[in-house]
């Protein structure tokens, strides 16, 4: 054990605690088992949290760090790193975790894929907000995608009633053309009017004046008797009545006309 290792480096408490904090762990927080933890959200991490923490919001440098004390990335998909002395709930393991100063070449050897790990969020983040930014392009270009569909489903149905609409107006148009059409037919025929609403008053009128005239011509000839020869004597009086009715009638008519 050295005696120095009491004394825990400023960035391991602030990390440790900076993990620790339920209230961020929707951007950085422990693995399942609790012997690693997880950056889920770099941007939101590099904006609030290490500005909070460390002073500076260079995620780069911060993964440096973490590779200086001898942090390893576990997940390549993920930016999730352990230590063996870095566990939830054993703060005090931190004084064991030393910076590594003048590593032996062997030492240089296996810390060359840690350095590779470690350039490699050097190269990567500077990208990961735009990766980001083209996942959010994406899911834009979907949703725009989606009301574009509706749009054109709302249009046809539009001109679906539209061809509806038009329909029922040139139905309304010709309609209208037969209504003026009658119009004209009764302003230039007025008796058409009169016969189209009393034809059958009329005929009633017209069958009444026939029979008179008819029963008028009966009363003119002469009754035969039995055996006798009765000489024809043109009627007198009758004439009169006759001219009478047929003035009656032509009345009648003429009064039909103006009705």
């Amino acid at each position: 054990m050295v005696k120095s290792s009491g004394s825990v480096p400023p960035f391991l408490k602030k990390c440790y605690d900076m993990v620790q904090d339920c209230n961020t762990d929707s951007v950085i927080c422990w693995s399942h088992d609790g012997v690693s933890f997880v950056i889920s959200d770099i941007t939101q991490f590099s904006v609030t949290l290490l500005p909070t923490y460390f002073k500076h919001n260079n995620f780069s440098s911060f993964i440096r760090q973490l590779n200086i004390y001898g942090f390893r990335k576990i997940d390549t998909d993920s930016w999730e790193f352990a230590n063996e002395n870095f566990v939830r709930g054993q703060k005090h393991l931190l004084k064991n975790i030393h910076r590594r100063k003048h590593p032996h070449s062997a030492d240089q050897q296996k810390a060359l894929p840690q350095q590779d790990n470690c350039d490699e969020p050097s190269q990567e983040a500077p990208n990961h907000g735009l990766w980001k930014e083209v996942e959010n392009l994406k899911l834009d270009k979907n949703s725009l995608t989606q009301e574009l569909v509706k749009l054109r489903q709302h249009q046809e149905s539009a001109e679906s009633k539209l061809l509806l609409l038009s329909d029922r107006l040139q139905g309304m148009e010709k309609h209208q053309q037969q209504m003026l059409s009658f119009l004209v037919m009764v302003v230039q025929s007025p008796g058409f009017m009169v016969q189209l609403l009393h034809p059958k008053e009329n005929n009633w009128r017209l069958a009444e004046s026939w029979n008179r005239l008819d029963q008028d011509k009966q009363d003119d000839k002469p009754v035969a008797s039995d055996g006798m020869i009765i000489k024809y004597k043109p009627p007198v009086v009758k004439t009169k009545a006759r001219s009478s009715s047929i003035s009656w009638f032509r009345d009648q008519q003429n009064l039909s006309f103006l009705l």
